[in-house]
C-alpha cells in the first residue's frame, strides 16, 4: 500500500490539426524563400547577359573609331552618317576595298567600312545596328571635330524576349532620339570619335 494515493495525471490536450498547420506554414515560407532567389538569380542572369553585349558593343566602337580615323576626309564629307534604325540585314557594296588593284575613294571605303561594321554589330548583338552622326565644329568655339556614334540592340529577357516591364526602363536614355522611341525597346552605347 502506498503512503500517497496516485492521482492520475492530467492529459495536456494539444488542439487537432495544429502540427498540420505549422508544417504547411513552413512550407509556404520556404517556397516563398525559393521564389525569391529565383527570382534574384534570373536577374544576376540579365544583368550579365547585358554587361556583355555592353563590353560586345565597346570593342566594335573601337573598331569602328579606327577605321574612321583612318578615313578622316570621308568622316568630314558625311560617308560615315548612318541613321537607318531598320533591322534588314546590310547591303553589300560593290566593293570592300581590300584589293590593291582596286582604287577606292573615301566614300566607297566608308561604305566598305559600314557594311563591315554592321555586319559584325548584327552578329554579336541581337537585333544589333548602328546610328552615326558626324559633328561639325562650332566656328570659333571648338576646333575639333568629330563623330557621335552608337551601337545598339535589343532589349532581351532570359527566354529571348524582348520585355516591355519597368526593369528596362531607362536604359534608352543614351539612345539618340530616332532609337529611343523604337520598340521594343534598345539598349544604346555611345562614343565620340575625335578625328
Amino acid at each position: 500500500m502506498a503512503l500517497f494515493p496516485s492521482r492520475p495525471r492530467p492529459r495536456l490536450r494539444h488542439p487537432n490539426g495544429m502540427t498540420m498547420i505549422e508544417v504547411l506554414v513552413a512550407l509556404l515560407l520556404l517556397s516563398i524563400g525559393l521564389l525569391a532567389m529565383a527570382g534574384i538569380q534570373a536577374n544576376s542572369s540579365r544583368i550579365q547577359r547585358t554587361n556583355e553585349f555592353r563590353g560586345a558593343a565597346n570593342e566594335l566602337l573601337q573598331s569602328f573609331a579606327e577605321a574612321v580615323r583612318a578615313n578622316p576626309s570621308g568622316a568630314i564629307a558625311g560617308n560615315y552618317n548612318f541613321n537607318d534604325t531598320g533591322t534588314a540585314e546590310p547591303a553589300r557594296p560593290a566593293t570592300l576595298c581590300q584589293d590593291v588593284a582596286v582604287a577606292c575613294t573615301a566614300a566607297t571605303i566608308a561604305q566598305a567600312d559600314l557594311f563591315q561594321i554592321r555586319q559584325a554589330i548584327r552578329r554579336r548583338l541581337p537585333e544589333g545596328n548602328l546610328f552615326a552622326t558626324y559633328v561639325a565644329p562650332a566656328p570659333g568655339v571648338n576646333p575639333t571635330t568629330s563623330m557621335s556614334v552608337w551601337v545598339y540592340w535589343t532589349a532581351q529577357t532570359e527566354s529571348g524576349n524582348a520585355p516591355d516591364d519597368a526593369l528596362w526602363a531607362g536604359l534608352e536614355d543614351n539612345c539618340p532620339a530616332q532609337v529611343a522611341q523604337l520598340t521594343p525597346r534598345r539598349i544604346c552605347v555611345m562614343h565620340t570619335i575625335s578625328l
